[in-house]
């Protein structure tokens, strides 16, 4: 159980930070004159197992919706 757990953890961070990768290329394709390259920049901040679960709950049920340079809306905010 513990093994799927963190494997589920693993899983949702890689597909968060191909999200966020993707969003980046983006973001530098539509910004070149501001950025001098799409690379993330590290963090040492961890995003907690339950927030990514919500997070793509979100996307799943339509709560959530992701945009072009990886920014996202939610139902209950202005559209981006």
């Amino acid at each position: 159980m513990a093994l799927e757990k963190d494997m589920e953890y693993s899983r949702l961070s890689e597909q968060f930070k191909t999200l966020l990768q993707r969003g980046a290329a983006e973001l530098f394709e539509d910004s070149q004159n501001r950025m001098t390259c799409p690379e993330l920049f590290e963090s040492p901040h961890e995003i907690v197992e339950e927030d990514l679960r919500r997070f793509f709950l979100g996307v799943q049920c339509g709560i959530v919706s992701i945009v072009r340079g990886a920014r996202f809306n939610t139902l209950d905010r202005r559209m981006a």
